[in-house]
């Protein structure tokens, strides 16, 4: 099984499964078979609680439970799972035999009346075959590990076979014993094929998540455009995030018109623009591009999370933003779809509250099905932080529409919200074009330094000419805000330190509950590779 985040997930995922199946077949077996031995066979309860072979049972339960409850809440590593899967084996065919030994006429007390064995395959050598089998179809595993396991598992179930039979029918034991060995030699291959069968398939689906020389390892974000995923490159061994844009979500000619903007973009060197490595197309026509990956948040995260942030803390952040949006409206490129989302709040060389700046100049050309993201497929970006041009007219962009946008961004920065708010994008639309922006003050209901306050009305204006000529100029303007309490590096640093981690481990709960409710759409968008 490969060591990756997705592999790890998985057996996470399948060993939980299985510990709760085991578990509840164990409990219910035990609890059934002595409720037809009280009822059906007269015995009493006293008798069956202090039969020793309950007592392996209930052990047995309590074990798998156990277990069931560090593989879901511990996040044990991959090492400890292999270990669990092991543990899990050996617990059942130990009981499992100490059950023959102890009840040879029934394999269960509640059943047990004293009858000696029959000289037929004891019911434990089947239910050990029938529980390698099951695991073979849960685990993930090599053949050779099941095989393995297949042979340890069945070894006390025959130990305690022959010595029930030496005990009660000495005559049959050495035949016993050569006929068990003989099954479990003609049934453990089942097993083997069933691991052998399913680890081929696995193996065919990680060579469709092979990307040239990046393979795809946990899927972290999508959009309207596409579909982002954690990767390592093959010899570099470098975290990196790759994005995918299937044909069929963008369309033939706008994903060459996109492949040119990725170009453009990997041409720019500002800090705070997230670096693209490389980008290319599959043989399936999937277009994608590797970037820097980047631990940390979103700025949407951020607010989410920990609400309105102080004052000086959001002038730090925009003029950040504003660096790397100046360098690409001087090269000529336009963000236009600048958001909460696109902005990356991480820890760069040791800086905390590095910006990064996500998705440069791709929004114009794309089309998408994102009900967000746009409207009749003609209007692109979002909503929420659209320019009243762009609303109006898109083929009227300029950079003075990312003026607007950042405008919005430190807008929801301080107040915790969007300037505009409405049930539809129709509704937002209109209040964009027509409606005038609340004042943060008013919106927060306390003070807000008053210019700070009136740049991002300025930003927020209907007419273009009104607001900040450039990205460097307003972060001129920014710097110059006066009553904003400074935001140092130490308050940053203290920030990181005390509560990103409670933050961050929240916004990672919540995606694993994303991912494992929704299905791997990679899977779908490499179908035809997967089938070659």
């Amino acid at each position: 099984m490969p060591e990756t985040e997705q592999g790890v997930e998985l057996l996470r995922a399948r060993l939980a499964l299985w510990l709760g199946v085991t578990a509840a077949l164990a409990t219910s077996y035990d609890v059934s078979a002595n409720v037809v031995g009280v009822w059906a066979l007269g015995r009493h309860w006293s008798d069956q609680v202090a039969h020793p072979g309950n007592w392996a049972v209930a052990a047995e339960v309590v074990a798998f439970v156990a277990l069931y409850l560090w593989v879901t809440r511990g996040r044990p590593s991959l090492r400890q799972l292999r270990a669990i899967d092991v543990a899990l084996i050996a617990i059942l065919s130990l009981v499992g035999a100490y059950l023959s030994y102890l009840c040879p006429g029934a394999v269960h007390p509640g059943l047990d009346l004293g009858a000696p064995p029959s000289a037929n395959l004891p019911i434990g050598v089947i239910s050990n075959i029938a529980m390698l089998c099951m695991r073979a179809a849960l685990i993930p595993s090599t053949p050779r590990r099941t095989l393995l396991i297949g042979a340890l598992s069945t070894l006390p179930v025959l130990v305690s076979g022959y010595l029930v039979y030496r005990e009660y029918l000495s005559e049959d034991a050495i035949n016993f014993a050569l006929g068990t060995t003989l099954v479990s030699l003609v049934v453990i291959p089942i097993p083997v094929l069933i691991s052998r069968m399913i680890y081929d398939l696995r193996r065919q689906v990680e060579a469709a998540e092979q990307l040239g020389q990046y393979t795809l390892e946990a899927k972290i974000g999508e959009g309207g455009m596409g579909i982002v995923y954690r990767a390592n490159h093959a010899l570099l061994r470098r975290p990196t995030a790759i994005k995918l844009l299937p044909t069929h979500r963008v369309g033939a000619v706008s994903l060459a018109r996109f492949e040119r903007e990725v170009l453009e973009t990997s041409r720019l060197s500002h800090p705070n623009t997230v670096a693209i490595f490389d980008y290319g197309r599959t043989a399936e026509g999937v277009f994608y591009y590797a970037m820097e990956y980047l631990e940390g948040l979103s700025f949407e995260q951020l607010v989410e999370h920990e609400g309105p942030q102080p004052e000086g803390r959001v002038v730090h952040l925009v003029r950040q933003v504003c660096g790397a949006l100046a360098e690409a409206h001087r090269r000529g490129l336009v963000h236009r779809d600048v958001k909460p989302a696109n902005l990356h709040l991480c820890v760069r060389g040791d800086v905390p509250d590095f910006v990064k700046v996500l998705d440069f100049g791709l929004a114009k050309q794309l089309e998408t099905k994102d009900p967000k993201l746009s409207t009749a497929g003609a209007v692109l970006g979002t909503p929420l932080y659209m320019a009243p041009e762009v609303v109006a007219s898109a083929d009227s962009v300029d950079a003075r529409a990312d003026i607007y946008a950042l405008g919005a961004v430190t807008y929801f920065l301080l107040t915790g919200s969007p300037p505009f708010r409405g049930d539809s994008p129709l509704a937002v639309f209109a209040q964009t074009l027509h409606q005038p922006p609340e004042p943060p003050s008013k919106r927060l209901g306390k003070a807000v330094s008053r210019e700070l306050e009136q740049l991002v009305l300025r930003c927020l204006s209907k007419a273009p000419e009104q607001r900040p000529d450039s990205a460097a100029e307003l972060a001129e303007e920014l710097l110059a805000v006066s009553g904003v309490a400074a935001w140092s590096e130490a308050d940053a640093r203290r920030w990181w330190q005390e509560r990103s981690q409670v933050v961050l481990e929240q916004i990672e709960l919540a995606r694993r509950d994303a991912s494992s409710s929704g299905e791997r759409t990679v899977a779908v968008d490499l179908e035809r590779r997967r089938r070659a």
